[in-house]
């Protein structure tokens, strides 16, 4: 969130050295790779932490990353890891990525994050809007809209989501967007 790429590299390095297993230090790495345009880099952790993460839910986010990163990357027809995905949220991210869901039908999973039954940790509305503005915002990226994918991002920043990684991620895209 600081902008200091090469102090956080050192810090992840140095994780990584004395547990090159961590999936959290492989997320963390991965999340730098992506932010540097380091696409070999953040498949190959975010494949990693997608396949070795223990909660389903969070590997979820490695699989979205692990996409996202394959396809800005060039990859034309970019995979997730084979792996019983979780249940709830972020699932309609996946399946929006993967072209299952449209920006309008991810509407309503999004809307259900204040519903009296949601049980899932962290995932109020506007906390599954901060995620689902960001992802949505790579992809069009990845498609060669830059400047719509721009919006979405500051739309996330102006959500004031900050303890989410997706807010920081988002100023980044900003930083080299403009």
């Amino acid at each position: 969130d600081a902008r200091d790429y090469a102090g956080a590299r050192a810090a992840i390095d140095a994780a990584l050295a004395i547990d090159a297993r961590s999936v959290s230090s492989n997320r963390l790495a991965g999340n730098l790779d992506f932010v540097e345009g380091r696409w070999a880099n953040a498949v190959s952790r975010f494949r990693y932490v997608a396949a070795s993460d223990p909660d389903r839910q969070q590997a979820s986010y490695g699989q979205l990353m692990f996409w996202l990163a394959q396809a800005r990357g060039g990859v034309a027809h970019p995979e997730y890891v084979e792996r019983t995905p979780g249940e709830g949220w972020p699932q309609p991210l996946l399946l929006y990525l993967r072209g299952e869901y449209t920006e309008s039908e991810l509407l309503m999973p999004i809307k259900a994050g204040d519903d009296a039954d949601n049980s899932q940790p962290n995932t109020s509305t506007d906390e599954r809007l901060c995620e689902a503005l960001y992802y949505v915002g790579e992809a069009y990226w990845a498609r060669g809209e830059p400047k719509v994918a721009l919006d979405y991002f500051t739309a996330v920043v102006n959500l004031r989501v900050i303890y989410f990684l997706e807010h920081g991620l988002a100023l980044a895209e900003i930083a080299k967007l403009r």
